[in-house]
């Protein structure tokens, strides 16, 4: 039998509509693992001898391939310089999002964060960060935080139009050992999210400060009520939650 799960989607859909052989399937899948291989292979080559660019390219070549695990191993191995975590990051700025979603695996993403990018080195951090709330319900929460209440309030507003069940504000106090790395100002300057990465299984605790009720069509006299409460409000019942 034909093991279709080392097809990818293009793969798969040719031998479904054009009654591929067994023998040209083998040749197919045979020729899928040596472009991994190569991949793999160029991703080494790159932490080890290449310039930004062609680090960048690697990395893109590992998209939509299942290879993410793999590279995790491969990076942590090698161990890369402080000069190649810094190209890493540059890359996880501009693609962070689209990484996530290829890997869909938060358990292979914060492995591979934390062999690719330079490492925290900083206290705890109070942090915050913008959630759907069925994630927050049941103690999901993502990779990527803020160190501004303001940016994760703006994000879960907007969030709220497309978030069945609304979406949240949460905070935490971060422990610095769970910080996997922080965006520095000079890769910040468009974006001013001021995030931090963070590995989710080693938070310690998560407080909800602030909920926005699903809202497709947004009327101005809710904006303007929710708008109202301002981040020394969120802050000032943080820490009255935390105790003073």
């Amino acid at each position: 039998m034909i093991p279709t799960d080392r097809l990818d989607c293009y793969n798969l859909s040719s031998i479904l509509t054009n009654h591929i052989t067994p023998g040209e399937i083998e040749a197919m899948l045979r020729e899928q693992e040596r472009e991994d291989f190569e991949r793999l292979e160029e991703f080494a080559a790159a932490i080890m001898q290449g310039g930004s660019s062609r680090l960048h390219v690697a990395l893109n070549g590992l998209a939509g391939r299942d290879l993410w695990p793999l590279a995790a191993e491969i990076a942590d191995f090698l161990t890369p310089s402080d000069t190649v975590r810094a190209w890493c990051l540059e890359w996880w700025v501009a693609n962070g999002e689209d990484l996530r979603l290829d890997i869909a695996d938060d358990a292979v993403l914060v492995a591979l964060l934390r062999a690719l990018l330079p490492p925290y080195t900083g206290p705890d951090r109070q942090l915050y960060r913008s959630e759907f709330a069925v994630n927050a319900s049941v103690g999901c929460w993502g990779v990527s935080w803020s160190a501004s209440l303001r940016v994760a309030r703006e994000f879960a507003h907007s969030a709220r139009r497309k978030a069945p069940g609304g979406t949240v504000v949460a905070t935490s106090r971060v422990p610095a050992a769970a910080i996997i790395a922080r965006v520095p100002r000079s890769l910040d300057r468009a974006r001013r999210e001021r995030e931090v990465l963070v590995d989710p299984k080693r938070l310690k605790s998560v407080r909800v400060v602030k909920r926005y009720a699903e809202q497709p069509i947004l009327s101005e006299s809710l904006a303007r009520a929710e708008a109202s409460i301002s981040d020394a409000q969120i802050r000032a019942a943080v820490r009255a939650l935390a105790g003073g």
